[in-house]
């Protein structure tokens, strides 16, 4: 969460968007039936989760529900598209340093026998 909420840095994603921008709060909840942000995630989800894939599924679910509501404002649209492209290589990137933390681990375990 770290990385992709270092790309949002305008803090689009921060929040419900119903917090951020309270008028239009009605016309949002009519288009989004299923709100979802960083902080929602973190706070809410996060403890829940079993498997990544659901994290991703929420990260995706904010980032649709961005294109969707924004489907005419290209600022928003383009934003949302710019981090979930980036998504996959993000989830690459951190799961290839935990597994290298924990390889690093076992061999310094089996080191100390």
């Amino acid at each position: 969460m770290k990385e992709i909420r270092a790309m949002d840095s305008d803090g689009i994603f921060a929040a419900p968007v119903t917090e951020l921008n309270p008028t239009i709060a009605s016309e949002y909840l009519k288009k989004i039936k299923n709100p979802m942000d960083f902080r929602t995630i973190m706070e809410d989800r996060k403890p829940q989760y079993q498997k990544i894939s659901e994290l991703q599924d929420d990260l995706i679910l904010t980032f649709d529900n961005c294109c969707v509501f924004n489907e005419g404002d290209k600022v928003y649209y383009d934003h949302a598209i710019l981090l979930w492209r980036n998504l996959d290589s993000i989830f690459y990137d951190v799961l290839k340093q935990v597994r290298e933390s924990h390889s690093s681990r076992r061999r310094s375990k089996r080191k100390k026998r």
